[in-house]
């Protein structure tokens, strides 16, 4: 009974530590600091991504860039789309980088019935999409699933809370060519 009894206690505190996200975001930061910025922004290769279709944006269209960890240590990247508008979508959009590691994120365009607004103010401008990144320390088990360990959301969802300037900011620009059909 007695076991019984602590292997409760001890549940109830592994629950409580797992619903509060700073228990388990704390572990990637070094003792005795608040936070930890990367030394350096990600490289994204290309840093200029065009949107082309025959069809007038009836379809999703996609392109592909690439991400690359510089520094010697991992990092946690997430990438940032403006809320308010539902243009676009990314996969993965988020993740951990191993040192010197690059990974190939998809960048998709939903079709022009999706696009929030006209499509003259999507095509007469450049628009920005932000790649974040902040330092995560060896010892923090972080996965890609949400099985074990952390996931790379739960590290964004506290950085953004109590590490703003923390993080580093990558900046894409993005442009939407005119449709011919559409002129």
């Amino acid at each position: 009974m007695a076991q019984q009894e602590e292997t409760a206690a001890e549940r109830r505190q592994n629950n409580s530590c797992r619903n509060s996200l700073w228990g388990e975001v704390s572990t990637f930061l070094p003792k005795g600091t608040v936070a930890v910025s990367p030394e350096h922004e990600l490289r994204c290769d290309p840093s200029w991504l065009f949107f082309q279709s025959s069809n007038g944006y009836t379809t999703p269209l996609y392109t592909e860039f690439t991400i690359q960890n510089r520094d010697n240590y991992a990092v946690c990247w997430c990438i940032k789309l403006k809320s308010n508008e539902k243009l676009f979508k990314a996969s993965p959009a988020g993740g951990f980088l191993k040192a010197k590691e690059q990974r190939t994120v998809r960048l998709y365009l939903q079709p022009i019935l999706e696009w929030q607004q006209d499509w003259q103010e999507y095509t007469t401008r450049r628009i920005r999409i932000c790649v974040q990144n902040i330092r995560v320390l060896p010892e923090l088990k972080y996965t890609t699933n949400d099985s074990e360990g952390i996931t790379a959301r739960e590290v964004y969802r506290v950085a953004e809370r109590d590490f703003q300037f923390e993080r580093m900011y990558t900046k894409l620009d993005v442009v939407i060519q005119r449709p011919e059909d559409l002129k």
